[in-house]
């Protein structure tokens, strides 16, 4: 900027970014301010430099106008500066500012977390005084049963606390008393600052040990959540203030709410604080006095400090109850409603004791409760509440082994009970070879032997129409049972008589021409067809109702006199004759077949097995009887034989079926029923362990341990059939039951003889009387094993294995609104495509069958299914097996694995609980008398959680000890 020079006016701000550097930049803006008016008086000095200068310009008047910009433009720089560092100054002190307020959190969070370490380091030192003083009340009682052992006089002057009650001791009691007031005196003058203040003296500081104390907030609603608040608190803090504090947290009005405190005694009462105001109706008088006077009472209850004897104990757990005027009589009727019974309802019975003076305590239910205490971790699992429900309302130690209960003599009885069973089923069912007496049956009659046939070779499984029936009884059928050399004679003998049965059906109401007219009338508007006029329609089924019973002589008289005439006479028995309906002769069972179940009666024809019916006689009748006797009306053909198998020792009834549908088609059936008539020497033997396990279940689990249970749940204010509607108690009644019902079914009348009977007898009953009390016997061996294995549930990996059941079978039964509409719905939808063409779904029962197999195993006859469903068979297999096969039931699986991880998280392993120590063991196993005389240790060790050795059992308490345990 020199004088006659080329002049630039751009000048650029430095930015300041602190205070120090806006100082060091000060003296330059003062030198070059100088510098400026330094040139401006050189230039007015020099007049004719700057005629030189501006040669080219305007002159002088020009130079001048610069000059002038040029100083403006400094004092505007200059203005700018003194902004930036005003600004700059103000962020500082804006900065300390936060920096001191940074500072008296930081004092603050410190003295707060020395207050919670105070507060936890009183509440050990509470924790502690408590146990010592537990202690030396322990040792007291010891001391006392020690002297009065050893000097019966003292049994009168020896109080609880081991102290005597003479009068050494009386005067001894008060001086200390006098000391003890003394103390306080001293406390009180000192305590505006003196080194020895009272608290810190051990008399006073055991009166007030509190410095926190539990507020809650009782819900009316039965089974709601207590809210609960916590309080700091000192020697200040009074009634009326934590009162009006609660309340205004709450935001409940002081005039309708109370403080409370719970005893600790059995009964739990429920104390106010103050006397609450009555309750008074218009209608009644009340004096102004004593409106007065009881509100001057409740406010002097209300100055009373809290830290005081009557209100919040040393021993005891520091909590009060907020609770509504009106409810505290409702808890008062309820208390004298259980006062009887229980201490508290049945449903909150498995929590803790309710005189336990260290327990949080909840007045649900309308009753005083124990209340688990919050856990921490748990808590911090709100956010996923499936895992925090599960974890919360998990089962939690009691200090009590879970099933303590169980003891040894219950698994010696119970496990002599199945053995009793194991040897009853050996003896009683140990004749011949049940599947080798049927098989042989099955084998040459049901499968048949290639080659051997009277007639036509017709396989019994291929039978479909009556000729194929008739051919096969003709042909395999009278070839075994009439030559001598047939597979079935070598090893079987014909006993009594064979009856050959027809059932036929009555007419009935044809349904047919209602049918038609809904059908054609409404929707077609034709008349009937008149071929449909007058015809007959029969019976589906045959029963009672349906069965015709009329006599077939006079229709079939000529062809039967043709017959006689023909061959000379027939090879039946004359009774019953064939051509007459002949009733059901007891005792007999019924038939099962596919399409129905047959009672007896029927038009019958007897051949005696025993006589020598010539072979040709018997095909003679079968081929008349063919013709003649069945027609479109029969719907039941059945023959029924007896026979013995010498080599096993053993007789089979059987029953051939024949059964004949409306549309002409035959459906055969088999039945083959093995039965033992005669009394071996073990099944006398067994006969004589049945009566011994009938007598110990009978008496002890129907009497003795029923009575005992019973009487358990009406000590904890049950009902008397509570033990009955338990899972054991169903299986305890479920064993006495079928006891009772197989002693019955033994004490029945023998069987009859088949080598001696002369009249027709069907054995299917007797066979299916043996098979039943084979599984009724099977069925209480299942019960009884079941009933053993519930006794180890004592053990927690076993537990968790039945707590794994329990969960899956009550998701199953969830998951079963899922699962069986699913599978009905298929079924269904087979049942209407293929009832016409697959014989597995042509009924309901059928096709249900059908479809629930096919969930584990290929889809039956899906060939056939393709071939006549018409396109329908792809579609619907595609469906069944991603709806069923691999959603449904593979879910089953996924909800197992999902139980036991539920299993796990809430009844997890835990080593230091699970062990058991030598003592535990023999306690568990002995009585409680005989383990003490053993081991000289006090008994119950085994019904505390984990490894606890036994303690020595005393001299004193040897005699009582026992008594206690078996209460």
């Amino acid at each position: 900027l020199g004088c006659g020079g080329r002049s630039d006016s751009r000048l650029a701000a430095p930015r300041l970014p602190s205070r120090a550097a806006v100082h060091r930049l000060r003296p330059v803006a003062r030198r070059a301010t100088a510098a400026g008016w330094f040139l401006v008086i050189a230039c007015a000095a020099d007049p004719g430099g700057i005629g030189r200068m501006d040669d080219r310009e305007d002159g002088a008047e020009g130079a001048k106008s610069r000059i002038r910009d040029l100083m403006e433009d400094v004092r505007k720089r200059d203005k700018e500066l003194r902004e930036q560092a005003g600004k700059i100054d103000k962020n500082l002190e804006a900065r300390e500012a936060k920096q001191r307020q940074l500072d008296e959190i930081s004092v603050e969070i410190n003295k707060r977390k020395e207050d919670i370490m105070m507060m936890e380091k009183a509440e050990k030192e509470h924790t502690k005084d408590t146990d010592e003083l537990e202690k030396n009340r322990y040792r007291a009682r010891e001391v006392k049963v020690k002297l009065v052992k050893y000097v019966p006089r003292l049994a009168g002057s020896i109080q609880e606390d081991g102290t005597t009650t003479n009068k050494d001791a009386k005067d001894d009691k008060s001086g200390k008393d006098g000391e003890k007031r003394e103390g306080e005196r001293e406390g009180e003058k000192t305590e505006g600052g003196d080194a020895t203040k009272a608290e810190d003296k051990p008399e006073t500081a055991a009166k007030f040990q509190h410095n926190f104390v539990l507020v809650s907030y009782v819900n009316a609603g039965a089974g709601m959540e207590d809210y609960q608040v916590g309080y700091r608190i000192d020697r200040t803090i009074t009634v009326g203030q934590l009162h009006r504090d609660a309340c205004a947290y709450w935001g409940c009005s002081h005039m309708n709410y109370i403080l409370c405190k719970i005893g600790s005694d059995d009964k739990a009462t429920v104390t106010p604080l103050w006397d609450p105001p009555e309750q008074v109706s218009p209608d009644q008088e009340r004096g102004m006095e004593r409106q007065r006077a009881e509100e001057r009472n409740r406010m002097e209850e209300k100055k009373n400090v809290l830290l005081q004897e009557k209100i919040l104990k040393p021993e005891e757990k520091a909590q009060l109850h907020l609770v509504q005027i009106d409810h505290l009589k409702k808890f008062k009727e309820e208390a004298d409603k259980y006062k009887d019974k229980a201490p508290f309802p049945i449903e909150v019975q498995a929590q803790s004791k309710v005189n336990d003076p260290t327990a949080i305590k909840t007045m649900k239910h309308g009753l005083v409760t124990t209340e688990k205490a919050v856990e921490s971790w748990v808590e911090a699992l709100k956010p996923w509440p499936g895992v925090y429900h599960l974890l919360r309302n998990r089962h939690r130690a009691s200090g009590e082994r879970k099933w303590a209960r169980v003891r040894l003599a219950d698994f010696v009885i119970w496990a002599l009970l199945i053995i009793f069973s194991i040897v009853i089923i050996s003896l009683r069912y140990s004749g011949p070879d049940k599947f080798l007496l049927r098989d042989g049956v099955v084998q040459t009659l049901g499968v048949g032997i290639p080659g051997e046939t009277s007639g036509t070779d017709v396989s019994f499984s291929g039978i479909q129409v009556a000729t194929q029936a008739w051919a096969w009884i003709q042909g395999p059928l009278h070839y075994q049972l009439w030559n001598e050399n047939s597979t079935l004679r070598r090893f079987y003998t014909p006993l009594g008589m064979l009856r050959i049965r027809n059932q036929k059906a009555g007419k009935v109401k044809c349904s047919g021409p209602a049918v038609l007219e809904g059908w054609q009338g409404q929707m077609l508007g034709r008349e009937l067809p008149e071929w449909f006029e007058g015809q007959e329609c029969f019976s589906l089924q045959v029963d009672d109702a349906t069965q015709y019973r009329g006599s077939l002589v006079p229709e079939f008289a000529d062809e039967l006199q043709r017959y006689y005439n023909q061959t000379g006479n027939s090879a039946w028995e004359t009774d019953p004759f064939p051509f007459e309906w002949t009733p059901v002769t007891p005792p007999e069972s019924d038939l099962y077949g596919r399409m129905q179940t047959y009672g007896g009666g029927g038009y019958s024809a007897l051949y005696n097995m025993s006589k020598p019916v010539t072979s040709e006689s018997f095909s003679y009748d079968m081929q008349y009887l063919s013709e003649v006797w069945v027609d479109f009306k029969t719907r039941l053909i059945v023959l029924e034989l007896t026979l013995a198998n010498h080599h096993l020792g053993g007789f089979v009834s059987v029953n051939v079926l024949f059964e004949n549908s409306a549309s002409g088609s035959i459906s055969p059936m088999m039945d083959v029923s093995c039965f033992n008539v005669f009394d071996t020497a073990a099944i006398k033997a067994s006969n004589v362990i049945d009566w011994i396990r009938a007598a110990i279940t009978i008496l002890w689990v129907g009497g003795v341990r029923l009575y005992l249970k019973t009487k358990e749940r009406l000590s904890q204010g049950r009902s008397s059939f509570a033990y009955i509607m338990t899972f054991s108690g169903v299986i305890d009644c479920s064993i006495v039951g079928l006891t009772a019902a197989l002693k019955y079914m033994s004490m029945k009348g023998p069987f009859p003889d088949p080598m001696k009977t002369t009249a027709f007898q069907n054995f299917l009953l007797f066979g299916s009387a043996e098979r039943m009390c084979f599984i009724m016997e099977a069925t209480l061996m299942l019960i009884l094993i079941v009933k053993f294995t519930t006794l180890t549930r004592f053990s927690p990996p076993i537990f968790r294995f039945f707590k794994l059941f329990t969960r899956s079978v009550r998701m199953f039964f969830a998951f079963a609104f899922v699962f069986v509409p699913l599978l009905f719905g298929s079924a269904y939808a087979a049942h209407t495509i293929w009832s016409p063409y697959v014989f597995s779904f042509s009924d309901w029962s059928q096709a249900f069958a059908a479809t629930m197999l096919g969930t584990y195993q290929p889809m039956p006859h899906a060939l056939r299914m393709e071939a006549t469903g018409r396109g329908w068979a792809i579609p619907f297999l595609i469906y069944f097996f991603l709806s069923t096969k691999v959603f449904a039931v593979h879910a089953f699986l996924a909800i197992t694995v999902h139980a036991w991880f539920e299993v796990e998280l809430a009844e997890g392993a835990d080593a230091t609980k699970e062990s058991w120590s030598a003592d535990q063991y023999l306690d568990w196993a002995l009585w409680p008398a005989v383990y003490e005389t053993l081991r000289r240790k006090k008994p119950g060790s085994s019904r505390q959680e984990g490894y606890v050795e036994a303690e020595e059992a005393s001299d004193s308490d040897s005699s009582s000890s026992s008594d206690e345990d078996q209460k």
